[in-house]
């Protein structure tokens, strides 16, 4: 494939794979229609190959590449980890469409009858959390 880069910058060279091609992303209609595509550019896509290489799971970038059109949820849990300060939970591994996640806890929705403090107590999470995804050292905005 031509959107993963190795040593020498053209195409699938051997297994020191390492960049993923964001001009050809945007000329691959699959993939430059995807949400995750409308606000990238090689800075972004080369720090999501990154984090995700530094993650134990480590996948290649061919599978890197399939997660990104299908399901982009593990991608953003490899790069923006727990561990960091991201509010998301750490991904643990995937076979197929099948993601693994730690718990992080119950659904929002069981607040629903919750009292009235507890419910603004999680609304101001819900704010911090928000401004911490729109302003980060990164400056990066993760919705």
């Amino acid at each position: 494939s031509d959107l993963v880069q190795g040593e020498e910058l053209v195409g699938i060279t051997d297994k020191s794979l390492h960049r993923l091609d964001w001009e050809k992303i945007q000329q691959t209609v699959q993939l430059y229609r995807q949400d995750w595509a409308q606000c990238a550019g090689q800075d972004k896509l080369d720090y999501l190959v990154q984090k995700s290489g530094d993650h134990p799971s480590a996948p290649l970038l061919p599978h890197l590449l399939t997660m990104l059109l299908h399901n982009q949820e593990p991608v953003l849990s490899m790069a923006f980890p727990p561990q960091s300060g991201w509010p998301f939970s750490s991904y643990l591994g995937s076979c197929g469409r099948l993601a693994v996640f730690t718990y992080a806890g119950r659904s929002l929705a069981t607040f629903l009858s919750s009292p009235w403090p507890v419910r603004a107590g999680l609304a101001l999470q819900l704010l911090k959390m928000a401004t911490m995804l729109s302003k980060n050292s990164l400056a990066l905005a993760i919705y």
